[in-house]
């Protein structure tokens, strides 16, 4: 079954990973203009925001990371923050146009990837919206994947597949 399409006033968790203030006020306020329920955390650095990911209990929905932060920048930034995600989508967010960066951080595995300078709300909605619905289909195609695969592995009858 597909998920339908998030509601803006549907309850959702955001992290954005930050370190300039005043970019983070500027997307909290785009965050708020779109969504009705949003939990929005910030953190400044890549060290807290690892902390959070590993001891919070809460349910995140997505990250919004900037590409270089104080102790960690760039493709080793995203990948420090892929292998602790836990499956939560991720949008990059920088002040700087490259377009190889772009191109080894989707292949990498975040969801998107935009220019500070040409964010507004609709776009940080759409975008948001997008990266969810995509995250949700993986989901569950990954999870039927798995069930396909425990029909097949655990039948105890002798299965047999031509191509």
């Amino acid at each position: 079954m597909i998920n339908p399409i998030l509601d803006p006033s549907e309850n959702f968790s955001v992290l954005v990973i930050e370190d300039n203030q005043g970019d983070f006020v500027l997307i909290e306020d785009y965050l708020l203009e779109k969504f009705t329920q949003i939990n929005i955390v910030h953190c400044a650095d890549y060290a807290s925001s690892i902390t959070y990911l590993k001891n919070s209990k809460e349910k995140l929905s997505l990250i919004l990371l900037d590409l270089s932060l104080p102790d960690l920048r760039g493709i080793e930034l995203i990948n420090g923050v892929l292998s602790h995600n836990f499956h939560v989508p991720i949008v990059i967010l920088t002040g700087y146009s490259d377009l190889a960066m772009a191109k080894s951080s989707l292949q990498a595995g975040v969801y998107d990837y935009l220019v500070k300078d040409e964010i507004n709300p609709d776009i940080l909605y759409k975008t948001i919206i997008f990266a969810l619905n995509r995250s949700s289909f993986i989901n569950q195609i990954e999870d039927e994947k798995l069930n396909y695969e425990n029909l097949f592995n655990f039948n105890p009858q002798p299965t047999w597949l031509f191509p």
